[in-house]
């Protein structure tokens, strides 16, 4: 059986914590609207520290959690199951929805990644 690596709320409280520095759980609670009960994204967040997701600090009696920092092998691990779940394991599919997908893609970005499909070329994909 394969380990998931998000759940709906785990995105929803990570997308809560983003570019808002240390939050509360109360804060990401009200954030959240009817996700999840309070204790329930407590418990949520609790578990995501342990996993090495959010860092937790004590201030006074509240703990303020933010994003750890995500490690290459994280991140790769989460998109190789995106890409099992959602794209039926064809990369083509997951960067067809990320190119079609995103109205705000710029020519610098279609540039580049232009770039990346030369270089993996040039390696040799297999």
């Amino acid at each position: 059986m394969s380990k998931r690596v998000f759940g709906e709320l785990e995105c929803a409280i990570l997308h809560c914590l983003e570019g808002r520095g240390e939050q509360t759980v109360r804060q990401v609670y009200e954030a959240l609207g009817s996700l999840g009960s309070y204790t329930t994204v407590m418990t949520v967040m609790s578990r995501m520290v342990e996993k090495g997701i959010l860092v937790r600090q004590k201030s006074g009696r509240l703990y303020l959690y933010r994003k750890a920092e995500v490690k290459g092998a994280f991140v790769h691990a989460f998109l190789q199951r995106v890409k099992k779940l959602v794209f039926r394991e064809k990369t083509v599919s997951l960067v067809r929805y990320l190119i079609e997908g995103d109205p705000n893609i710029t020519e610098g970005e279609l540039v580049e990644l232009e770039k990346l499909i030369h270089q993996k070329r040039r390696e040799g994909a297999k």
